[in-house]
């Protein structure tokens, strides 16, 4: 009995560990929460993360096997999901809306939570500016050094020389160098919102399941948002209204070049004069990469969307 329990964890953990991109900055937990469904089943399909040009390339495929067949291919939108259905043709491919689509609902049908009271509540006097600092994952070959910080650091603070400032910080780059010591130096405010995964990648801990609700208070904290290049915190700031401004910043040949994200930023964005983005020029965009008109209700997501029940959840 104890050998046979054992073998059908197993099973299930490697069902698990092959469809751990759902589980990835908490978006299927954010998911579950507005469809109200249990966090003991699964999703037999890969969830994508990343909206930009391309990033549903970083759901990893081809996508798994489960059996004879291929897991579902979970696409925030129909334009993405089209383009990526005439690309890989024998994988199916479902348009269900980005995990933040399914974030922005539940945050407007709490009656405690709305994205008005939010804003009222966090912001205070004066500007309020969220830096989201471009990151790296640990195997990026790239570590924040001391001279790196203290030339970004001063260059946003001539971009915005008395505003109040809060880095955004990618969890993984926290590690490399003490932002916090930078951040009491320069007056600027240091924020992370959370890790991208945990070990296994189902761990229920807040600082992987919270992620994007954390964002979102940190973005709904400020009263504009900056880059330095595009991510997909480009979107998610423009669709809780928050205009936003592409600074930039001179780097020293140790910084890593742009990738072809930024140009297809500065060419599919309307930008202002200054190089600044307001919601409204930009929300058929914004609403097309996030899926924000995709949003499935409970009874449509369960009669399209496979599940399962597993005990090791």
């Amino acid at each position: 009995m104890v050998g046979s329990r054992a073998f059908f964890t197993s099973i299930e953990k490697r069902a698990a560990l092959r469809l751990q991109h759902q589980f990835m900055y908490g978006a299927r937990e954010v998911i579950f929460e507005h469809l109200n469904l249990d966090l003991n089943k699964i999703i037999l399909g890969v969830v994508q993360h990343g909206f930009g040009p391309d990033f549903w390339a970083e759901t990893n495929f081809p996508s798994p096997r489960l059996g004879i067949g291929r897991a579902r291919v979970l696409l925030a939108s129909t334009p993405i999901s089209i383009r990526l259905q005439k690309k890989y043709p024998h994988h199916k491919v479902e348009a269900i809306g980005s995990p933040w689509a399914y974030l922005l609902k539940t945050l407007q049908t709490k009656p405690t939570e709305t994205l008005e009271n939010q804003r009222i509540k966090y912001c205070k006097s004066g500007l309020r500016v969220l830096f989201f600092v471009r990151h790296f994952n640990l195997r990026a070959g790239f570590k924040y050094t001391e001279e790196i910080v203290h030339e970004i650091g001063h260059q946003i603070r001539e971009y915005y020389p008395s505003e109040s400032i809060t880095f955004c910080i990618f969890w993984s780059d926290l590690l490399s160098y003490d932002w916090f010591r930078f951040g009491r130096e320069f007056d600027i405010r240091i924020a992370c919102a959370g890790v991208r995964e945990l070990s296994p990648p189902w761990e229920l801990h807040e600082a992987r399941t919270k992620f994007l609700p954390q964002l979102a208070r940190l973005i709904l904290e400020h009263d504009m948002c900056a880059f330095d290049t595009y991510s997909s915190a480009v979107p998610y700031a423009l669709s809780l209204g928050r205009r936003s401004q592409l600074i930039a910043l001179q780097y020293s040949k140790k910084y890593p070049p742009f990738g072809k994200a930024h140009d297809w930023f500065r060419s599919e964005f309307t930008f202002t004069g200054n190089d600044e983005l307001f919601p409204e020029k930009n929300l058929d965009l914004t609403e097309d990469l996030l899926g924000l008109n995709e949003v499935l209700s409970p009874e449509q997501f369960e009669e399209i969307i496979p599940m399962i029940k597993l005990r090791i959840l």
